[in-house]
C-alpha cells in the first residue's frame, strides 16, 4: 500500500512549495522521531511518563496506589498532572536526570522520515520534540549546523516570527525548540507551571510569535500517533489561536478520521488533512508501520528541488544537449543510483568515439535534476577534453565555484582552492575525452586532474569520466553503457521525423547504420526531403548498407560521413571544414569576419553574406554535421573534426590559420596581457601560428608578449604553467611521445621553456629529460644562455637530491661562461655558478669551501668593474644559509645580504625572492635568539615566517613553500631545545609536517626529505618515543649519506643535526673522492677542455 498523493490537499501543498516554498514552516511533533525497534524508540509523551514513574517505583519514592493515580490520570487527559505528579515524586534532580538518559540519541540512527525532512533547506523548522535528532540529521545533510532557539529566547523568536522573514534572511536555518531543548534542562515544558509560564494570559511576547508564526502557511508533521496524541495537539491549537490558523497543513493517520474532536477543529480552524494509512501488522519494524509518512516527505522533496533545486552548472566545451535520448534506461537508473550513493567516489564510461557517452551523461543528469539535487550536490561542472586544456579547466572551473575569475591566484593556488572545495561540498565533476590526458599504459599524465581525483576520493564529490581509453584508477569504477537496439534506433528517428518520411524509409535508414548514437543522430538529418532528396538519401544508404554486413563501429560511422558530406554544397563544404580546423568552438561574429579575409590567398572561402553564411550554418545544423553551442558559437563532434580535418589539404588548412590570427589580431590589440583572460587570446593566436606553420610570429607571441623575453611573465607572473607548457611544445616535430620530438626552431630556448614548467608544475623526472636535450642542442649551437640553462638544470639537481649530478654539472656550468658575449650578462651568470657550486660543496659538508665560492660570487661584478645590475635572483639566500649552518654564528653577516633581497624583491615586485628572504630573515632571527639567549627573536622568526606564507599566498611556488614549513619545525624545535618550553601546538606542527610530506613527494624534493624524517624524530621525542625518534634519525642518514646532504646530519642548525646531537648520535659516512677547485680555477674552465667534454659525455650520454 503506498501513498495516495491524488488527495486535493496534498495537491494543494505540492503547488505551495513548488511556488512559494519560503512561505511553509514545517512544525515537528514526536512523532517524526519515532524509530527502530519497539524497546529501542524514543518514548512519546505518554510512554515517557509510565518510564519515570517506574523509576520512581524502581527507587522507592512511589508505590502502587500512586501508579493508579497516574494511570487514572492519563486516561482522562490530563497529562500534565499526571507528569506534575511524577515529577514530584521523582525529585527534580532525578526527573532531569532520567528524561536526558531516555531522550539520548548518541547510538540511535535517525529515522528516514527526519532525514527527508532536512533534504529542504527550509528557513525555519518548529518542534515541540526536545531530542536533536533535526540538529544531526541537518548538520549530516548540510555540513553547517542549524541554529537552535527556544521559547527562553524570546528576542530571537520575535525576530523569526517578523513579517517577511525567509530563507532570504537565513540561509544556514533556525530551528525553533518551542518546548525546550534536552541539553538545556531550565527550558523543558513538561509541568503545569512550566505551560503557566509559558503562554502567561496570552498576551505574552512568546504567545505573540508564535501566533504570529502560524498564522502563515503550516505543515504539521508527527501528530497523531495515538488518540491521546491527537488531543495534546487540538488542545494546544485551542489554546494557543482562539481565533483561528493560517494555511495549516496536518498529516494525520486516517485511523482517526472518525475523531469528533479532531473534525471539529479541521471544521472550526480550516485545519486541512493530508490523511495517510498506517500498516498495523507492521508495528515492530522501525518505522511502526507509519512508513507512507516517508513516502510522502520524499515526494515533497522531490517537488520542492523540482523548482528550487535545480542544480547549476557549467559544460565547458560542449554542445547544446541533445533531446528526447531513448534506450538505456536501465543505465540511467544505475548512473542515478551510484551518482546518490556514497559508496564510491566516481565512474568511468569507456567506448569508442560516438557511442554517446556524453549525451547519455548529459541527458540522464538533466532527466533526474531533483533527485540528484536532493542527494546533496551543489552543481555539476563538466570539461571536454577534446576541445579545450588544462588550464581552461583549472580557470573555468574556479570561476564556477567561487564566481569570480582569480586573476590574481596563479593556476596551482586556484587548484588548490578547487580541491578543498570537492572535499567539502558536494559536486558532481565531468571529466570528458580523458584519452587526451591518458598514456599508452592508461595512466594519467596529468598532475592535475591526479589532484582533482585525489581530491574527490578524499572528500564528498563525484566524479564522471567519459574516454575512449580506459583510465587506471582502482577507484574509479567502470559503468557499461550498452548499445542502442532496433527499436531504439527507429524510436529516435521517429522522434527526429518532423517531414513525414515513411516507416519504409526510417527501417532502412535504420538497417544501415547499426547502433551507434552518433550515427543516429546524423542519420535522423536524412529524413528532411528539404535537405536530402530520394535520390541522395537512397545514396547515402546504400553506401552504408553495403558495408554493414563486414564493417561495424568507426569504419561504417565514416562512410555514412562521407556519403553524406559528399552530398553537401560549395558552401556548406567549405564551412564544414572551417569549423572543423579549430581545436573547439567559433563564434559566428568571428566567421563572419573571417570569410572573404585577405588571408584567402588559396580562394577556400567563398564570398558570402551573412544571410547565405547563416543558411550554410543551419543546413548543417539540420543534417547533424554540427552542433549550436549556446546559440552563438558553432561546434562539432569530436570523431566528425577528425573525419573533416582528414579531407582537408594542408594549404586549405593554412589559409584558414592565417585568418583566424588576422581576426585575433585585431581583438587582442597593442597592450601586452596583464591577467590570465587577457592572456587567452594570445593562447590562441600561438596556437594558429603553430598549425599554419608560422614559426617567427609565434615566437614574437610566445616570447615577446606573453613571457617579455626572458623574464617568463605567463609561468612566474600569471602563474599559468600549463598554458606555458601546452605552448612551448607546440614547437615540437610530433614523433611519438612528447620526449621524442624537437622544436622546430631556437631548440635551446624552447626545450629550456618546457623544463622549466614541467619542473614548476611538478613533473620533475620529465623535467630533467628536457634539460638533458636542452643542454644537448644549447652546447652544439655553443648558445650563450647554456650556462643559464646549464645552471636552472644544477639547482633542480641539488633540491632533488642528486647531488652526485650536480657535481658532473659544475665544470660544464663554468665552462660554457665563455661563450656569453656581454659583460653584465657574464658578471650575472658567473655570480649565480659560484652561489649555486657554493651551496652544493656547502651540502656534500664542505662547508669552508661553499663559503669561498659564494664570497667569490658576491664579489664578481667588482672584479669586472661593472656596475652591479638588479637582476632577477634569490640565489644570496644559499650564502646566507651557509652562513647560518655554521652552528648560527654568523648570523650578523647574513643579516644585511637578506634584508636586501627583501627590498629588491618587494621593489620589483619579485615574490620569490621577498618571500624567500623573509625566511632567511627568520631563521637568521632563530639563531639569534640562541646565541643572545631572548626568546622575543624567536617570535620574531614567526612573525616573519608568516609575512612569507603570505607572500606567496596567491603563487604557487612549492620550493619557497617547503623552505617556510620548514623553519617554522626548525623554531618549534628551538622553542623546546633552548628554551624548554613544552607546551607547543604539535596539533599545527603534525599539519605542517603532512603538507611537507606533501610537496617533497609531488615535487620530488628528495633534498629535504632527512629534514622531513627528522621533525618526524622530534614530534616522537615530545611524545616520549626515544625509540620511534632513533629510528627516524637513522633513516635521515641513511638518506644524507645516499645523497651527499651531510651538513643536514653535521650542523645544529638543521632538524637532523639538532636531533642527532640530542639523541647523542653520530652518523658514519661513506667516503667521498671529490677535488675541490678553487672558484678562481673555475671561472678561468675553457669549454674545449677535457674534463668538460668528459662532465658533458657522463651527464648526457
Amino acid at each position: 500500500m503506498t501513498f495516495d498523493f491524488s488527495q486535493n490537499e496534498y495537491q494543494s501543498l505540492s503547488k505551495l512549495i513548488q511556488r512559494e516554498p519560503k512561505a511553509i514552516i514545517p512544525f515537528v511533533g514526536a512523532g517524526l522521531s519515532l524509530y527502530g525497534a519497539p524497546d529501542a524508540r524514543l518514548p512519546l509523551w505518554g510512554e515517557l511518563i509510565d518510564k519515570l514513574a517506574t523509576t520512581a517505583v524502581e527507587r522507592g519514592l512511589m508505590n502502587s496506589s500512586d501508579m493508579e493515580r497516574i494511570t487514572h490520570d492519563r486516561s482522562q487527559g490530563r497529562v500534565i498532572a499526571a507528569t506534575d505528579y511524577v515529577i514530584r515524586s521523582l525529585g527534580l534532580p532525578g526527573f532531569r536526570q532520567r528524561v536526558e538518559e531516555l531522550l539520548d540519541i548518541e547510538d540511535k540512527k535517525i529515522p528516514p522520515a527526519i532525514q527527508r525532512l532536512v533534504s529542504i533547506k527550509w528557513s525555519l523548522i518548529i518542534t515541540t520534540n526536545l531530542d536533536q535528532f533535526i540538529e544531526r540529521a541537518w548538520l549530516n545533510k548540510h555540513r553547517a549546523p542549524l541554529t537552535v532557539i527556544t521559547h527562553a529566547d524570546r528576542t530571537q523568536l520575535m525576530r523569526v516570527a517578523a513579517p517577511g522573514f525567509g530563507i532570504n534572511q537565513n540561509t544556514a536555518g533556525i530551528l525553533a525548540k518551542i518546548h525546550g531543548t534536552v541539553e538545556r534542562p531550565e527550558t523543558w515544558v513538561f509541568d503545569s507551571n512550566a505551560y503557566r509560564n509559558l503562554a502567561g494570559d496570552g498576551t505574552s511576547s512568546y504567545a505573540e510569535a508564535l501566533r504570529t508564526l502560524l498564522l502563515k502557511n503550516i505543515l504539521f508533521l508527527g501528530y497523531g500517533l495515538s488518540d491521546f496524541d491527537i488531543d495534546i495537539f487540538i488542545d494546544q491549537i485551542i489554546t494557543m489561536f482562539p481565533f483561528g490558523v493560517g494555511s495549516a497543513f496536518a498529516v494525520i493517520p486516517n485511523t482517526n478520521s472518525k475523531n469528533n474532536k479532531l473534525l471539529g477543529i479541521i471544521r472550526d480552524y480550516g485545519i486541512r488533512p493530508i490523511w495517510y494509512c498506517i500498516d498495523s501488522t507492521k508495528f515492530n519494524e522501525p518505522d511502526a508501520g507509519h512508513g507512507q509518512v516517508v513516502e510522502f516527505l520524499s515526494q515533497l522533496v522531490l517537488d520542492w528541488y523540482e523548482i528550487q533545486g535545480k542544480l547549476e552548472s557549467d559544460w565547458q566545451g560542449f554542445s547544446a544537449p541533445i533531446p528526447d535520448s531513448v534506450g538505456r534506461q536501465q543505465e540511467a537508473e544505475r548512473l542515478i543510483e551510484k551518482v546518490a550513493s556514497s559508496s564510491i567516489m566516481g565512474i568511468q564510461i569507456v567506448g569508442p568515439p560516438g557511442s554517446g557517452k556524453t549525451t547519455f551523461v548529459r541527458n540522464t543528469l538533466a532527466d533526474n535534476s531533483a533527485s540528484v539535487a536532493e542527494a546533496g550536490y551543489q552543481g555539476i561542472f563538466a570539461h571536454s577534453f577534446n576541445l579545450l586544456n588544462e588550464s581552461i579547466f583549472i580557470n573555468g572551473f574556479y570561476k564556477f565555484l567561487f564566481s569570480v575569475d582569480g586573476d590574481e591566484l596563479d593556476n596551482g593556488r586556484k587548484l588548490q582552492h578547487i580541491c578543498r572545495k570537492i572535499i567539502n561540498r558536494k559536486y558532481i565533476v565531468i571529466l570528458d575525452g580523458l584519452e587526451e590526458l591518458l598514456r599508452n599504459d592508461g595512466q594519467l599524465e596529468s598532475p592535475i586532474i591526479s589532484h582533482i581525483l585525489m581530491a574527490a576520493s578524499a572528500g564528498m564529490s563525484f566524479v564522471i569520466c567519459t574516454s575512449r581509453r580506459p583510465l587506471k584508477y582502482p577507484t574509479l569504477k567502470f559503468f557499461d553503457l550498452s548499445n542502442l537496439n532496433t527499436d531504439n534506433v527507429q524510436s529516435l528517428l521517429r522522434q527526429r521525423n518532423h517531414y513525414e518520411a515513411s516507416n519504409l524509409v526510417i527501417k532502412q535508414i535504420s538497417d544501415s547504420i547499426g547502433s551507434n548514437p552518433l550515427a543516429v543522430e546524423m542519420a535522423s538529418g536524412l529524413l528532411d526531403p528539404a535537405h536530402f532528396n530520394a535520390y541522395t538519401r537512397q545514396k547515402v544508404v546504400e553506401t552504408t548498407l553495403g558495408t554493414f554486413s563486414s564493417q561495424h563501429g568507426d569504419s561504417l560511422l565514416y562512410d555514412l560521413l562521407g556519403a553524406m558530406v559528399d552530398g553537401l554544397s560549395l558552401h556548406e563544404n567549405t564551412l564544414l571544414k572551417i569549423i572543423g580546423i579549430f581545436p573547439g568552438s567559433i563564434p559566428l561574429g568571428q566567421l563572419y569576419t573571417m570569410v572573404g579575409s585577405p588571408s584567402d590567398a588559396g580562394g577556400l572561402f567563398v564570398k558570402l553574406g551573412e544571410k547565405d553564411l547563416w543558411e550554410s550554418a543551419r543546413e548543417l545544423l539540420r543534417k547533424r554535421l554540427i552542433q549550436s553551442e549556446n546559440g552563438s558559437k558553432l561546434a562539432m563532434h569530436p570523431l566528425v573534426r577528425e573525419f573533416i580535418r582528414g579531407r582537408t589539404t594542408n594549404a586549405e588548412a593554412e589559409n584558414i590559420h592565417k585568418a583566424a590570427i588576422s581576426y585575433l589580431e585585431l581583438l587582442a590589440g597593442p597592450k601586452d596581457p596583464e591577467t590570465f583572460w587577457d592572456a587567452k587570446i594570445f593562447f590562441d593566436i600561438c596556437y594558429h601560428a603553430a598549425k599554419s606553420g608560422d614559426w617567427i610570429y609565434f615566437d614574437k607571441v610566445f616570447f615577446y608578449r606573453l613571457n617579455r623575453k626572458h623574464k617568463n611573465y605567463l609561468g612566474n607572473v600569471i602563474g599559468s604553467w600549463e598554458d606555458y607548457l601546452y605552448l612551448a611544445t607546440l614547437t615540437l616535430y610530433q614523433a611519438g611521445h612528447l620526449t621524442e620530438s624537437k622544436p622546430v626552431m631556437r631548440a635551446p630556448y624552447y626545450y629550456s621553456c618546457i623544463a622549466r614548467a614541467l619542473k614548476h608544475l611538478g613533473r620533475t623526472e620529465e623535467s630533467k629529460d628536457f634539460y638533458r636535450k636542452c643542454l644537448r642542442a644549447s652546447i652544439a649551437e655553443k648558445h650563450d644562455e647554456t650556462a643559464r640553462y646549464t645552471n636552472n638544470f644544477l639547482s633542480l639537481m641539488i633540491i632533488s637530491g642528486n647531488l652526485s649530478y650536480a657535481q658532473q654539472l659544475v665544470p660544464v656550468n663554468f665552462g660554457t661562461l665563455q661563450w656569453i658575449p656581454q659583460t653584465w650578462r657574464r658578471c650575472w651568470q658567473e655570480e649565480y655558478a659560484c652561489n649555486s657550486v657554493g651551496y652544493l660543496y656547502g651540502m656534500l659538508g664542505f662547508i669552508d669551501k661553499g663559503l669561498e665560492f659564494c664570497e667569490y660570487g658576491r664579489n664578481t661584478w667588482k672584479r669586472y668593474g661593472e656596475p652591479k645590475r638588479e637582476l632577477f635572483d634569490y640565489y644570496q639566500v644559499y650564502f646566507s644559509e651557509l652562513l647560518l649552518a655554521n652552528d648560527g654564528k654568523f648570523w650578523s653577516e647574513a643579516l644585511p645580504i637578506a634584508e636586501d633581497a627583501i627590498a629588491k624583491g618587494r621593489r620589483n615586485g619579485w615574490k620569490e625572492t621577498e618571500a624567500t628572504a623573509l625566511r632567511t630573515l627568520a631563521a637568521i632571527n632563530r639563531c639569534r635568539s640562541t646565541a643572545m639567549y631572548e626568546l622575543q627573536y624567536l617570535d620574531n622568526a614567526e612573525r616573519l615566517l608568516e609575512q612569507a606564507s603570505n607572500v606567496i599566498s596567491k603563487i604557487s611556488l612549492p620550493r619557497t613553500e617547503a623552505g617556510i614549513l620548514l623553519e617554522y619545525l626548525r623554531t618549534v624545535v628551538y622553542r623546546m631545545v633552548f628554551f624548554n618550553i613544552d607546551v607547543i601546538e604539535w596539533h599545527k606542527f603534525s599539519e605542517v609536517l603532512s603538507r611537507l610530506k606533501i610537496i617533497i613527494e609531488q615535487s620530488n624534493f628528495e633534498l629535504l626529505r632527512p629534514e622531513y624524517l627528522a621533525a618526524k624524530g622530534w614530534s616522537a621525542l615530545q611524545t616520549g618515543n626515544r625509540s620511534n625518534a632513533e629510528r627516524f634519525i637513522h633513516e635521515a642518514f641513511r638518506l644524507c649519506n645516499e645523497n651527499g646532504s651531510r651538513l643536514f646530519a653535521e650542523s645544529s642548525y638543521y632538524l637532523v643535526g639538532a636531533l642527532a646531537q640530542r639523541l647523542a648520535v653520530k652518523p658514519i659516512w661513506h667516503p667521498i673522492n671529490l677535488q675541490l677547485p678553487t672558484p678562481s680555477k673555475l671561472v678561468e674552465l675553457s669549454y674545449e677542455e677535457e674534463n668538460i667534454q668528459v662532465a658533458i659525455a657522463n651527464s648526457f650520454s
